[in-house]
């Protein structure tokens, strides 16, 4: 079976998914105070890292959990950048 022939559905997060991904949040800012942002993203890279090798290959391709990863990265920054551009301050 081909990365190709498994489209990737994209999902609106539910109220769950939002919750769990503030929970890693709050817990990226307690637990993670001490450490710098590169630190974190490197972390937050190993733990990817362990959730893709877990996927159950009969349900998703390597190929298409990357494409999730990727995808959501993506979004993720867009978002970051947007909540940026729309605060008033001094970010040059």
């Amino acid at each position: 079976m081909s990365d190709a022939a498994i489209p990737m559905k994209h999902v609106r997060a539910s109220d769950a998914h939002v919750a769990f991904r503030k929970a890693l949040e709050e817990a990226i800012r307690t637990q993670g105070a001490n450490l710098d942002a590169q630190e974190i993203l490197a972390i937050l890279a190993h733990l990817v890292g362990q959730v893709l090798a877990v996927q159950d290959q009969r349900k998703i391709t390597p190929g298409a959990g990357m494409e999730i990863v990727a995808w959501n990265i993506e979004t993720g920054n867009a978002e970051a950048i947007a909540a940026l551009i729309g605060t008033p301050g001094g970010h040059a």
